[in-house]
């Protein structure tokens, strides 16, 4: 296995981000984050940012569109889970705050979520981000298909029933759980606090800690490999896997994905049957 550690941390590099953030010009509101004026402040249903770094405050808006830039933003307290999407970009996102939780999509860019009381859910395009543990039951999605393998990432579920998820189509990945997730041999994040994972890639390999754990994987076809084959029979719909007419022999029979050439362990009392 190979295992890439780097000099600086990620942490330390989204907080020089932040605080190289532009002031700009503070809403008339005098609304802050996390000790800097806001440039723009939620009032309606949406707040849109600008392609430059942004100051945002939600307000009472329930929906965020922080565009590109490294913007930062300040969930505020509203009776509802609020829904971001952070944009391009080094992001942070303090939802410390929020009441009811986040529905988060942290884009490419190495990002912060801090998370709060609520139910945060974090979907994060790679695993190069940092999401710190927080109350309540929080679920993770990495997707990565397109994750920076320069910087390890890092996710910490927190207290509560918290589940981490990855999805990758195109790479082998393995998971561990309050350990870490491997993609094609390399350690892409370092994972704790969560006793639920899953792992749908084109191939998985799952194992749990020492305590209770929930594990679940399933397949994902390569995009570029063909449907399910066998090596007789035709059938109008080649991609819909095995009938359910065929039964495995003695429970190690299995159907083989791609373009393998060997003929799959299947007794087939139904070989010319599509149905």
């Amino acid at each position: 296995m190979k295992v890439v550690r780097r000099t600086a941390t990620l942490t330390a590099l989204l907080f020089g981000a932040t605080l190289l953030l532009p002031t700009g010009t503070a809403s008339a509101t005098g609304e802050t984050c996390r000790s800097k004026p806001a440039t723009i402040v939620g009032t309606g249903p949406t707040v849109t940012g600008t392609p430059g770094d942004d100051v945002i405050v939600t307000g009472t808006s329930l929906t965020v569109f922080a565009d590109a830039g490294n913007d930062l933003v300040c969930v505020t307290f509203v009776p509802a889970s609020v829904k971001i999407d952070a944009g391009d970009g080094d992001d942070m996102i303090d939802a410390t705050a929020a009441g009811f939780g986040t529905n988060s999509s942290l884009q490419s860019g190495h990002d912060l979520y801090l998370g709060g009381q609520g139910v945060d859910l974090v979907t994060a395009n790679g695993a190069d981000d940092v999401v710190p543990g927080g109350a309540g039951s929080d679920n993770v999605t990495l997707l990565t298909s397109q994750t920076d393998t320069t910087v390890i990432g890092s996710y910490d579920g927190g207290t509560g029933d918290d589940v981490i998820f990855v999805e990758d189509r195109l790479a082998d990945v393995g998971m561990q759980l309050d350990k870490q997730v491997v993609v094609d041999g390399i350690v892409i994040a370092d994972i704790t606090g969560f006793n639920t994972g899953g792992v749908s890639a084109h191939r998985v390999t799952l194992k749990g800690s020492d305590g209770d754990d929930t594990l679940y994987a399933s397949g994902m076809r390569h995009p570029h490999q063909r449907g399910w084959r066998r090596r007789q029979g035709h059938c109008p719909n080649r991609r819909a896997g095995p009938p359910a007419t065929m039964r495995p022999r003695h429970s190690v029979g299995r159907w083989v994905w791609g373009r393998q050439p060997r003929r799959p362990d299947w007794e087939r009392p139904a070989l010319r049957q599509c149905g």
